[in-house]
């Protein structure tokens, strides 16, 4: 049942190694019914190699969340967690205190901006695509 889920999220399966292993990249492992079991800046599910397996599914959030209104003024004043200070994600203080997150799938997404090198490499990609469409300078009024 979605109703005991106090929070809500997205994560979309991941497309490549990088996408597994970048640490600004957060990955979820899920239930059987889409409940976040924990969230994390490493690999998860970690394999006993430690490595990457391309046959694994692994499942990156997406930074966008819902509450209910319930329980959001429980959220900003529950007191920070091991496993949040841990990770340094404040969800994880919500199921280590015993609450569920329920996690929607998509299928793709808009890539997030999290560090300066990812804001760097979408204005190139923005301003490389711009030069496609119109190469020539615009006239001059």
């Amino acid at each position: 049942a979605t109703s005991d889920a106090v929070m809500g999220t997205l994560a979309r399966p991941h497309i490549d190694e990088a996408d597994v292993m970048g640490v600004n990249n957060v990955k979820v492992v899920l239930d059987v019914n889409n409940f976040a079991l924990y969230f994390s800046r490493a690999m998860i599910p970690h394999n006993k190699k430690g490595k990457y397996d391309p046959n694994q599914k692994y499942w990156r959030k997406l930074g966008i969340y819902s509450y209910r209104s319930d329980f959001l003024p429980k959220f900003i004043t529950m007191p920070s967690s091991l496993l949040q200070e841990s990770e340094d994600l404040e969800q994880n203080k919500v199921i280590e205190a015993g609450h569920r997150i329920r996690v929607g799938i998509v299928s793709e997404a808009v890539h997030g901006v999290d560090t300066p090198e990812q804001l760097d490499d979408l204005n190139k990609t923005f301003f490389a695509d711009q030069a496609k469409e119109d190469p020539s300078p615009p006239a001059d009024p």
